[in-house]
């Protein structure tokens, strides 16, 4: 069989069955569930600079997109067409991680025929994006407004146009598969890492001995061998000092934005007007480092610039400052992805562990290898290995390498039938091909529905808030929205949750009344590990600096689910000791107090003492 008509057939079914597990993932929608408290913020990212937009506020909405800098801005610019179609409403926005879901299997197509060219990469994509339909996680995860099944169809894609780029040479290759990295980049900036390291690896390892070993000497002589006036010298120090800092539990990021603050005082100096025109500066460069440079670095050096907020410093503080709330030993933690990969990336668990146990032997096959297969090799092993070593572990942080994996697993599992049909005539090749093919074209249509149902809804209500916080919900939304005795008056909001999150009360009082809650910033950087005296210290001067007209609090009952649950003790306990200490304030005076037994939550406004404004 020949390469088109196959590909065709391949498209077809894998489109075929996407529409009927997109179909099923659109289907939890009449849950009436509410959005957690990740969900809640991409939401709110995304409605804050249309209500900006909305008011005419462009200088505002374009500080708006600015801010979003621990979640960068394209998650919320991908969102905002779909929210504006549909109202600003969660069921708009949802279409967005349906369709890139949706979108991944025939990106694995792609990839797979740029690991092997014809019918085989064909075919094993088409296995890839069958299991990646049928898959639990990948379908519940395109039930929610995550970030996860945009990463992993830009995952794969870039994946796919990197080694298009490396068959290929030309600079307008090198240009897609960079633009693609700062998507990535763009939508979750961990993404970019994760993929950027696989891919420097490929190059590294396909470069060979002797032109690795010409590459360091240039390196080490260009460091150590010039003068201090040479960039790659202070380069080195600053990478170093920015190394030392992290040892030593310092965030290096006012370090980094000074040290491009001056790195670009420089460049001006050095080229002035030219800069205006890169690809003139960057004519005699080779393809890949040009474009690199024109269609990454220089965007993202352009966004770290900003001054308020600095990009550097909340980036790293995003990365590196979490503590793991994984209770299992080594053993167990070393295991997690791998029961991830086996329980909720593949239909069946057992078919999982086969899965797990093919791309394990793919990786060690291909990266032995140069070429395309080294590069899917380092894309799985590098992104689940990057992934492991963060101590904060969720399911769905996995997502992104997933098709990576899946898509090594089938390769892996094709190879015996490909060396069968090197044997083989063309006859038995083309009736074989046909086949598998056939069999392609039913199982996108079979698998999800044989996963679909019960287990969908059950993972969907994992990643979600439970309904019986709507009517706590709203009484916040009417407090937080209220009229204040005072014109430009502000609201302060203490007590939030996951399942009440700032962004959730945000969101739903900018749908509920047309124009943004005047709520002020939340109090953020502290948790349970933080003494008492830290925690009243800076409500305190959160207070002082905001001067809000009233403060509302949700404050959990002590029997009730949410003050019993691991995620709020966890992250959101210190919340407790504030609203001790806002109790024993004498300039505060509690008033409209309302409990919420099913939800486990009482309610309650906060007004000053006469006198005390």
């Amino acid at each position: 069989m020949s390469v088109r008509p196959a590909a065709a057939l391949v498209v077809a079914a894998l489109l075929a069955g996407a529409a009927v597990a997109t179909g099923a993932v659109l289907g939890t929608l009449g849950l009436s569930r509410l959005p957690l408290w990740d969900e809640a913020g991409n939401l709110w990212g995304a409605a804050e600079v249309w209500a900006a937009v909305a008011d005419g506020r462009l200088l505002d909405a374009a500080a708006r997109l600015n801010a979003q800098d621990r979640w960068p801005f394209g998650f919320s610019l991908a969102l905002l067409v779909p929210m504006l179609l549909g109202g600003g409403a969660r069921e708009a926005a949802v279409v967005v991680s349906a369709a890139a879901f949706a979108a991944t299997a025939p990106l694995l197509v792609w990839a797979g025929a740029e690991v092997d060219r014809g019918v085989r990469g064909l075919l094993t994509g088409a296995v890839a994006g069958a299991l990646w339909l049928a898959a639990p996680l990948p379908r519940a995860l395109a039930t929610v407004v995550l970030r996860e099944t945009t990463g992993a169809a830009l995952s794969i894609a870039l994946l796919a146009a990197w080694l298009a780029a490396r068959r290929r040479g030309d600079l307008g290759a090198w240009r897609r598969a960079s633009l693609l990295l700062l998507a990535l980049f763009f939508v979750k900036s961990n993404y970019a890492l994760l993929a950027g390291v696989a891919l420097a690896l490929h190059a590294a390892l396909d470069a060979g001995g002797e032109r690795r070993r010409a590459l360091l000497a240039r390196l080490r002589g260009a460091v150590l061998d010039s003068g201090w006036r040479a960039p790659a010298r202070w380069l080195a120090l600053v990478v170093a000092a920015a190394g030392v800092s992290l040892a030593a539990g310092r965030n290096p990021g006012g370090l980094l934005y000074g040290a491009l603050i001056v790195a670009t005082v420089a460049l001006v100096r050095a080229h002035g007007r030219a800069l205006l025109s890169p690809g003139i500066l960057l004519a005699r460069w080779a393809p890949p480092a040009r474009a690199l440079v024109e269609c990454f670095a220089i965007p993202v050096w352009l966004w770290c610039l900003s001054p308020d907020p600095v990009h550097p410093r909340n980036l790293i503080a995003f990365l590196v400052n979490r503590e793991s709330t994984f209770a299992g030993d080594r053993l167990e933690a070393a295991l997690f992805y791998p029961r991830v990969l086996a329980g909720q990336f593949a239909p069946a668990t057992g078919l999982g562990w086969t899965l797990v146990a093919l791309a394990a032997l793919g990786a060690a096959l291909g990266l032995r290898r140069p070429g395309p297969s080294r590069g899917l090799a380092s894309a799985a092993l590098v992104g689940v290995a990057l992934v492991a070593l963060h101590p904060l572990k969720e399911p769905r942080f996995v997502a992104t390498v997933a098709p990576a994996v899946l898509l090594l697993a089938a390769r892996t599992a094709g190879l015996p039938l490909a060396a069968a049909a090197g044997r083989a005539g063309p006859g038995a090749r083309g009736a074989g091909a046909a086949g598998l093919l056939l069999a392609l074209a039913v199982a996108p249509l079979a698998l999800p529905g044989a996963t679909a149902g019960r287990r969908l809804e059950a993972d969907h209500r994992l990643l979600t808030g439970d309904a019986v916080f709507r009517a706590p919900l709203d009484d916040l939304v009417a407090r937080v929205t209220a009229p204040a005795s005072e014109e430009g008056a502000r609201v302060a909001l203490l007590g939030v949750s996951n399942q009440l999150s700032d962004g959730l009360v945000r969101w739903q009082a900018w749908r509920a009344s047309g124009r943004e809650a005047p709520l002020l910033r939340p109090l953020r950087g502290l948790d349970a590990r933080d003494p008492p005296g830290e925690v009243r210290a800076r409500l305190a001067r959160w207070l002082t600096k905001g001067r809000p007209a009233r403060i509302v609090t949700v404050r959990p009952l002590a029997r009730g689910a949410l003050a019993a649950s691991e995620d709020y003790r966890r992250w959101n306990a210190w919340q407790g000791e504030a609203l001790a200490a806002l109790a024993a304030d004498a300039a505060w005076l509690p008033r409209q107090r309302r409990r919420y037994p099913r939800a486990g939550v009482e309610i309650t406004t906060w007004v000053r003492a006469p006198g005390r404004g």
